[in-house]
């Protein structure tokens, strides 16, 4: 048979539709995301994180060690409030080569709005 197909306003001949803006969302009529869809969770999202700086230091006398400082910056994207930050806590663990060395956690890592 015929492979399917979407129809919208005006497509079986009714006078009073939608026109061309029945399908204009972030999903299909199947729930197939539309290309927007990854762009409005982006936009959408309550805070950003990145990394800032990453410096790793060696001893001379100690080569099997080293101390690695890492600089991340939280933002918080709702200008409105500051009740996001009170809630969201960082975790963060340290491998190598696969296994853990060290884990931590910090409680406030955003800064007011």
């Amino acid at each position: 048979g015929r492979p399917p197909y979407w129809v919208y306003g005006g497509d079986f001949g009714e006078e009073v539709h939608d026109a061309n803006f029945c399908i204009n969302g972030l999903v299909l009529p199947d729930r197939t995301p539309k290309p927007g869809c990854l762009e409005a969770k982006y936009l959408q999202q309550p805070f950003s994180l990145h990394v800032h700086s990453v410096e790793v230091r060696t001893s001379s006398h100690d080569t099997e060690r080293a101390v690695v400082k890492l600089q991340l910056v939280a933002k918080n994207r709702y200008t409105f409030t500051d009740a996001l930050g009170e809630v969201l806590s960082l975790e963060w663990e340290a491998a190598v080569n696969g296994a853990p060395v060290a884990r931590g956690a910090a409680e406030r890592i955003l800064p007011p709005a």
